[in-house]
């Protein structure tokens, strides 16, 4: 049963997020409240830990990060779990970012990059081109001296602001170039942060609170030829949660671990609390899914986080009953079904999350299960592939895993 405290909390952030929708009733039918659990929650104790330690004012930021596919990139899913985790405990910095436009695909609406130039681009799923990827999954690239990548806040009227600036990117001992934070009639407004930099990461104080800046790119040695970006990670001075969105449309596990500098990057970002949701591209691209090899690749994946990040806690979500298109005749219209290897791929990956001792939310029972799809494509809240959700069906979604996790964080307090 809901605590006064949560119920508020619950009550205030529909009414913020959902004002579009007449109740949250008129889909209530469709999910199942009484299945949305953390299993294994004991294993987000290091977690609780964190947020105990930032509401007695021990430390000042908690860090989560979402990794995932094109359910994930867009950020609609992410954005709920987000925002009200930060207003709840503050709000320390909208998190990574890419220059999404710059790559020529889809991103999160509330920020936006642009750029006057061309720049090639890799997502980690794609093999064609020949570029590494890191943090974000993706990456862009450019042999164009003196660059400069326009990044704005959207919404004027919200409360996102950076005043630190991490740059992701290939190493400037080799042949990357330089980078410099700029405001909009070129002005330096970025200080250079020597101790807390790397080769292949360059952060950077700015003199005060921006909405918006440019980064630009410098040669500073005649070896420096290009310029290779995985991401940016905006941070403020508040304290409070800063929360990574990291989606590739078309991913699977087994892309990350083919990407060179994601597990590095990853570690970097000191994560308290993973959460990844995985598994969609897998059951659809598979003519011949092998639950075997599925479950060694969820393995490698999650030994290769857990190895950089030993004391971070981590959830697994189960991926929805994606559809599957079929016909029963040449001219007949196409039908729906649920595709075949969805169960398959919830199944192992409750079975690795037991094995590896990690928490697991499992949204397919969540959503209806079997079918479920259809129903919410029937409620307009899905795309007609039955594949991704319309914005409001992954509000739904990522509003019922902010609550499960709510749940777990006010039952850690009794």
């Amino acid at each position: 049963m809901k605590s006064i405290v949560l119920t508020l909390i619950l009550l205030s952030f529909w009414k913020s997020f959902f004002a579009q929708l007449d109740s949250i009733n008129k889909y209530a039918s469709l999910f199942r409240r009484d299945v949305s659990i953390i299993s294994n929650a004991q294993q987000l104790n290091r977690f609780f830990d964190a947020l105990k330690e930032l509401e007695a004012n021990k430390r000042k930021q908690v860090t989560v990060v979402h990794i995932g596919d094109s359910h994930v990139q867009a950020g609609d899913l992410t954005e709920p779990t987000r925002k009200g985790l930060q207003q709840i405990y503050g709000n320390a910095g909208r998190g990574l970012v890419f220059p999404y436009q710059a790559a020529g695909t889809n991103g999160p609406l509330d920020y936006a990059f642009s750029s006057a130039q061309k720049f090639l681009a890799k997502r980690n799923c794609v093999s064609k081109i020949n570029l590494p990827t890191g943090v974000a999954g993706h990456a862009i690239h450019t042999r164009l001296k003196n660059t400069s990548l326009d990044f704005r806040f959207r919404d004027i009227n919200s409360n996102e602001f950076t005043s630190k600036v991490t740059v992701f990117h290939a190493s400037t001992a080799d042949s990357n170039f330089t980078y410099q934070v700029v405001d909009s009639v070129g002005k330096v407004i970025g200080r250079y942060q020597n101790e807390v930099s790397s080769p292949h990461r360059s952060v950077f104080e700015l003199a005060e609170n921006c909405r918006k800046f440019k980064l630009k790119t410098i040669q500073n040695e005649k070896n420096q030829i290009s310029s290779t970006i995985f991401g940016v990670s905006l941070e403020n001075n508040n304290a409070g949660i800063v929360h990574h969105t990291i989606g590739v449309n078309g991913a699977e596990f087994q892309h990350y671990l083919h990407s060179p500098f994601f597990f590095g990057q990853l570690a970097s970002l000191k994560p308290d609390l993973i959460i990844v949701s995985l598994g969609t591209n897998e059951a659809y691209n598979n003519a011949t899914f092998e639950t075997n090899d599925f479950k060694a690749k969820v393995d490698s994946f999650l030994m290769a986080t857990q190895l950089a990040n030993p004391q971070t806690s981590i959830i697994l979500t189960t991926p929805p009953g994606i559809g599957q298109k079929v016909r029963k005749g040449k001219k007949s219209k196409p039908v729906y079904i649920q595709n075949q290897n969805v169960v398959k791929v919830v199944e192992a990956i409750q079975a690795q999350a037991f094995k590896n001792n990690v928490s697991v939310w499992d949204f397919y029972e969540v959503m209806g299960g079997l079918n479920a799809m259809n129903r919410w494509a029937a409620a307009g809240l899905t795309d007609a592939r039955r594949i991704h959700f319309s914005r409001k069906g992954y509000f739904i979604q990522g509003t019922l895993l902010f609550e499960a996790l709510i749940n777990e964080i006010e039952h850690s307090k009794n």
